[in-house]
């Protein structure tokens, strides 16, 4: 199917050129006029449609957009600048200034389409980029031997980072997209399962109360981290967004009461309330559908 959609776009891209090409030909059948003023018009219009589409760093945007229509446009442009040169020699004044103002035309569609192609692909590249920073520093929050993820693939996985930053820098979104989709993949589904496990965490033992509210506290900050990102990845009716937020308030509720009795001093509470606020993080993911 996908290559289907691919070869339908190029045929009606080639549609589009052959119409635009067409389009051409049927105006070369003029009428010799003496309008200067239409000369002129062509003249210096057909001077500002050579320089843009001679532009390498604009021709290259619209070659990295991949869209036909830019594409098809682009090229008509460049067909029209030929055109209008021909239209000039045979002295049809009134159909050489029509046909460089549509070329001008045809190439502000293109550069046009060309630069919101960039920025579709700029807001999904910061998106995903937000998304992967979070997962990664609420996979560093974890205790180092929960993480299931060796210091050399941390390392590895930040310098996969650097690189899609780079790239996105450039103007290379698609690329730079590409380049983090897999990281930020990884990380989530390694945090689904250490937060999966968490019963199994408990087994552990604590050389104070004190230790076990730590890292309790330690759990509820990734797993605030991981609720801040993949809500924003999902559709979620009304009612389960309603419900979603209520156990997001209520765990903070939780978190800020424990927090407070372990300012006082008085772990077991902490630890319980703290225990209470882990629950409400479960049970917002699985509102909006993380069920493991």
């Amino acid at each position: 199917m996908t290559a289907y959609r691919h070869d339908l776009a190029n045929l009606l891209a080639l549609c589009t050129i052959c119409a635009a090409q067409a389009a051409i030909a049927d105006q070369r059948e003029c009428v010799a006029d003496e309008d200067e003023t239409a000369r002129v018009r062509a003249e210096q219009t057909v001077l500002l449609l050579e320089r843009l589409v001679t532009d390498s760093n604009r021709v290259q945007q619209v070659m990295e957009s991949g869209r036909p229509d830019a594409l098809a446009d682009l090229e008509a442009a460049g067909d029209a600048v030929t055109g209008t040169h021909e239209f000039l020699v045979l002295g049809c004044n009134a159909s050489a200034a029509a046909l460089a103002i549509d070329g001008l035309n045809q190439a502000s569609r293109a550069f046009q389409a060309a630069r919101n192609k960039a920025s579709v692909g700029a807001v999904a590249f910061q998106a995903l980029y937000q998304r992967t920073e979070s997962f990664l520093t609420a996979l560093q929050a974890q205790p180092e031997d929960l993480r299931g993820v060796s210091t050399d693939d941390l390392v590895g996985m930040q310098r996969q980072i650097i690189r899609a930053e780079t790239m996105a820098v450039n103007g290379n979104y698609g690329g730079a997209s590409a380049l983090l989709a897999p990281v930020a993949d990884r990380l989530e589904r390694r945090l689904f399962v250490i937060f999966d496990q968490r019963t199994i965490y408990y087994e552990r033992n604590f050389a104070t109360v004190q230790d076990e509210y730590n890292y309790l506290a330690e759990q509820y900050r990734g797993y605030e981290l991981l609720l801040d990102q993949v809500p924003s990845q999902r559709t979620l009716p009304y009612s389960t967004r309603a419900g979603y937020d209520r156990a997001r308030q209520d765990a903070a509720l939780l978190d800020e009461q424990a927090a407070q009795q372990a300012g006082a001093g008085d772990w077991p509470a902490a630890v319980d309330t703290e225990n209470q606020a882990l629950q409400h993080c479960e049970r917002a993911l699985r509102l909006i559908g993380v069920n493991y």
